[in-house]
């Protein structure tokens, strides 16, 4: 398949126009002419991640965060950064992003969040950027911080919890934001939200937080966004498969370890 093809199937999953207007997604390197036959999806191309798509032998990878954010002033092998991006070069490799665009669709990171949580009747706000739902059943607030680190692999969870906020309090409606949280709390009210589950979460934003009558579960970017990364793999072998090869990335890992 050509590389414009596939960017084509990529659109229909995540439309580019759902994008903040900060995003940078699309095509980073490469050209929508290149053949493609072989496919490789992760959350992040890093070193140890291009050298796996090197080995495997792909023409393509698709990343849900952006390979370029910010503007790339000159492309020299001074830098980490500017090294990994010389090399992809080199290699001829076509990257594709999908960023806040797979965030907010269907079927995307929030949505998968959501099913990795074990949320049931799974409501998107109006704006689409953020997913609601409830619980099998009402849990104190505590063991349900304890359920989401186990069930994102988080390795340790941070909570804000309000002064009138008891982590005994039973809860049920639970709202998922992953990645970094964005600052936005009216979809938590109007939707009668007991818990924010989210990634990451700035001290300046935590105080903000502390003042609120929720409580916040701060479980990681990776932890929260890997799920999304694996849900657009799934989708892109139904759509692609037997057309081209596509593997998932198996040495991704979360930059953030606990020793």
């Amino acid at each position: 398949m050509k590389v414009k093809e596939i960017i084509d199937i990529l659109n229909e999953t995540a439309p580019p126009e759902l994008a903040m207007s900060f995003d940078h997604v699309g095509l980073m390197t490469g050209s929508e002419e290149n053949d493609v036959y072989k496919i490789m999806v992760c959350l992040d191309l890093d070193g140890r991640v291009l050298d796996e798509a090197e080995k495997n032998g792909c023409d393509m990878v698709v990343t849900h965060h952006p390979l370029i954010f910010h503007p790339v002033e000159d492309l020299t092998e001074d830098s980490v950064r500017g090294r990994l991006l010389c090399r992809i070069v080199r290699d001829r490799l076509n990257v594709f992003s999908a960023h806040t665009n797979l965030d907010f669709t269907d079927g995307g990171v929030n949505d998968a969040l959501a099913a990795k949580l074990g949320l049931e009747d799974v409501t998107k706000t109006a704006d689409m950027q953020h997913r609601y739902g409830v619980l099998e059943k009402s849990i104190s607030f505590k063991e349900f911080a304890e359920k989401v680190d186990i069930k994102l692999g988080a390795e340790g969870v941070k909570c804000v919890v309000p002064d009138m906020f008891d982590t005994d309090r039973k809860i049920n409606r639970v709202g998922v934001s992953c990645g970094s949280f964005d600052g936005a709390v009216d979809w938590i009210y109007e939707n009668d939200i007991d818990v924010l589950v989210t990634g990451e979460v700035k001290h300046s934003a935590a105080i903000d937080l502390s003042m609120e009558s929720f409580a916040t579960v701060s479980a990681g970017h990776y932890p929260t966004e890997i799920w999304g990364a694996e849900a657009l793999f799934s989708k892109l072998c139904e759509k692609l498969g037997g057309k081209v090869e596509i593997v998932m990335s198996k040495k991704g890992k979360n930059p953030l370890q606990s020793l």
